[in-house]
């Protein structure tokens, strides 16, 4: 998950940069947010030129959310749109009933009652950006609202943004087990500071691995991350190579330089066709669990004793049928049955490849990075989460990239609820940031932190260090943000 990443704001809030080039050393970028330009630029010698693409920004209205009239036609505008670097987008509506167009705007009727979720997603090539879904009541009159005020997400680099939980139809609730017996050793659990503690360098792993910076720039960044407490840094790279970059080489260089600073790497990797990032087409035909297999055993020196390994990220951006949002209108899993068999799979099947290795049982495997929906059905009474007790016993913790800021919950209640549906299971915050641009940081940072900071909750990731968006702890030039010593007081306590 990733959010947008502004780098200059002019005083009415618009991107006043339409393309970031940073050149380290030769400028350094002051203060990205607030009133008026605010920048400086120092010239220096030595330049080492940096390019960030600027994910775009989805922006979905419709002229109306529901109507007790059958059929009902709705008038869908995303035309408002717009990417930060012009680069060309395409766009796709998924309008919740089956039915899908790959137009800006979209006229559509609706046949029958019932509600639906409408979903707008953009793409840049780069990067796929959703926008807040708009939930349309067919056959009944909505709850007045502003018809018209735009659903903007905060756009993410090249994955999508963790949204608000979607509101699909609702399927038959699992039979309540809330508890399953957890295999293999539990993490050990304190309420001091957390046994994981890491930071994530997805804006400059990840969203970089076609413009690579230098290795002092690699071992600086490093350097900040030892200063905050952490005891693991999270690399979000890809498992193959985009047209633009050698992904394989730049996760090396970072993962090496970890190791050799004593820190663990979490290795949060992704195949480049399962969200179709990077200009990559979505291919729902690739063996993918072959090919995480085969890229543990080509790659066993990127790999410690104690590392964490993602299988993949978030995987149910991949596109659960019938469950979640499918980018490009593809699912990777067919059903909640294959969904849940494939995270079983991979773990075993990471397992075999680490024992391929020397590594059997000296890393730790799991940590999808999942959602409140598909955990627990958040922010949705008709709907209790799609985990099966034997994914969850296979995982042995329940792993969330989570930010209940963004519609207007909080950390401390959405953890009361996990622990209400799985009170015996280790939790781990696979994701958390202070994205929210309208709260003050610290103030986000000292309610969210200190709400993790329970006996169960073994793991803590921040995202991200930076550099670029609301939840940066550190500027362009490597000096702190207002919530970097935050942070740091929950890490190091």
């Amino acid at each position: 998950m990733v959010l947008s990443t502004p780098v200059v704001y002019s005083s009415d809030g618009k991107i006043t940069m339409k393309k970031t080039y940073i050149f380290l050393a030769l400028f350094l970028v002051f203060g990205l947010l607030g009133s008026g330009v605010q920048t400086g630029f120092i010239n220096l010698t030595s330049a080492t030129p940096i390019s960030i693409n600027q994910p775009p920004i989805a922006i979905a209205t419709s002229n109306i959310t529901g109507g007790d009239t059958i059929p009902l036609v709705v008038e869908f505008r995303g035309y408002d749109s717009y990417d930060p670097d012009n680069d060309p987008l395409t766009y796709h509506w998924d309008l919740g009933d089956g039915n899908f167009v790959n137009n800006a705007n979209a006229n559509h009727t609706y046949f029958k009652a019932g509600v639906f979720t409408a979903q707008f997603s953009v793409s840049d090539g780069y990067s796929v950006v959703m926008a807040k879904p708009i939930v349309i009541q067919v056959g009944v009159t909505p709850s007045p609202t502003p018809s018209l005020t735009p659903s903007i997400t905060p756009s993410p680099s090249t994955t999508p943004t963790p949204t608000p939980s979607l509101t699909p139809t609702p399927m038959p609730a699992p039979s309540p087990t809330p508890s399953p017996t957890v295999l293999g050793s539990p993490i050990p659990m304190s309420s001091t500071t957390w046994p994981i503690r890491s930071v994530s360098s997805m804006k400059i792993t990840k969203d970089m691995v076609c413009g690579q910076p230098s290795q002092s720039f690699i071992d600086s960044w490093i350097t900040k991350a030892i200063e905050l407490g952490v005891n693991y840094i999270s690399i979000e790279t890809p498992y193959d190579n985009p047209t633009c970059g050698n992904s394989v080489a730049y996760t090396k260089l970072w993962a090496d330089a970890i190791h050799s600073r004593g820190l663990n790497v979490w290795h949060r990797h992704m195949p480049l066709a399962f969200e179709g990032i990077y200009n990559t087409a979505k291919i729902t035909s690739v063996n993918y669990l072959s090919l995480i297999s085969d890229y543990i055993k080509a790659n066993p020196t990127i790999f410690k004793n104690g590392d964490i390994f993602t299988p993949i990220p978030e995987p149910q951006n991949g596109g659960i049928r019938g469950i979640t949002y499918c980018p490009q209108g593809i699912c990777i899993f067919s059903d909640v049955t294959t969904f849940n068999t494939w995270l079983r799979d991979v773990i075993s099947i990471s397992n075999t490849a680490y024992n391929n290795i020397g590594l059997g049982g000296k890393i730790k495997i799991g940590y999808y990075g999942l959602d409140g929906f598909v955990v627990w059905g958040d922010n949705n009474p008709d709907w209790h989460g799609i985990l099966e007790d034997s994914t969850v016993q296979a995982m042995g913790n329940i792993t969330i990239d989570h930010y209940p800021e963004l519609v207007g919950d909080t950390m401390a209640n959405d953890l009361n609820e996990i622990q209400a549906k799985y009170p015996n299971i280790p939790i781990v915050i696979g994701e958390w940031g202070t994205v929210t641009s309208t709260a003050d940081p610290v103030a986000q940072v000292n309610n969210s932190m200190q709400a993790a900071l329970r006996p169960n909750v073994v793991g803590f990731n921040y995202w991200h260090m930076g550099m670029g968006g609301n939840e940066a702890l550190v500027n362009f030039d490597f000096s702190n943000r207002p919530q970097f010593d935050a942070v740091k007081s929950f890490f190091t306590r």
